[in-house]
């Protein structure tokens, strides 16, 4: 039995280190980010903020007449650096008040919610996240809602660092204000 047990640990223990090996997240293409039409821009802090727009339909009943829109800054080689997202957006024109997110909920509620998050390493890990100062502090509009799934809309707010957890970067600002963001986007269904 001492054996076999020595002769399987060792196997095992190199499955598990290639299951754990991680491939980087390859950039998002500069020439692919510069070609979509799916942009967005705002002000943030003061300074201008151009973005990469990604819009979805979940999946299950919660999702009925709601997207996803997630409002994405890279850097020049293509890696995530910042997002804005928006979670259950009614699919028709209007003015909405994005709450809270609770990013670390197991249990999604189906209210409109928002948070920002900054990026590290390749871009896919969460740094510091930022919340609503309060419920009615973000504000999103849907201007058009094309039937091909085209969406306008604006989007702007004031946001505070979430430090109930861990902050990543103690040099980056308490708070957020993001003015005069207009975004474009296609529905991926």
């Amino acid at each position: 039995m001492k054996k076999i047990l020595l002769f399987i640990m060792p196997l095992l223990l190199f499955f598990f280190w290639a299951a754990c090996k991680k491939e980087p997240n390859p950039p998002l293409e500069e020439e692919d980010i510069r070609k979509s039409i799916f942009k967005g821009s705002a002000l943030k802090n003061g300074s201008p903020w151009s973005l990469v727009c990604d819009i979805w339909r979940g999946k299950g009943p919660e999702f009925f007449n709601k997207f996803s829109l997630a409002l994405l800054n890279c850097n020049a080689a293509g890696y995530k650096r910042a997002a804005f997202y928006f979670d259950f957006v009614p699919m028709k024109v209007g003015i909405y008040y994005p709450m809270k997110e609770e990013y670390n909920s197991i249990v999604k509620d189906t209210l409109l919610t928002a948070f920002f998050a900054t990026a590290l390493s390749d871009g896919d890990v969460m740094g510091d996240v930022y919340i609503p100062i309060r419920d009615s502090s973000i504000v999103l509009t849907i201007d058009r809602l094309d039937p091909t799934g085209e969406v306008w809309g604006t989007f702007e707010g004031t946001l505070i660092k979430d430090v109930r957890e861990m902050e990543y970067d103690i040099g980056s600002p308490d708070t957020l204000k993001i003015e005069q963001g207009k975004y474009h986007a296609k529905i991926k269904l």
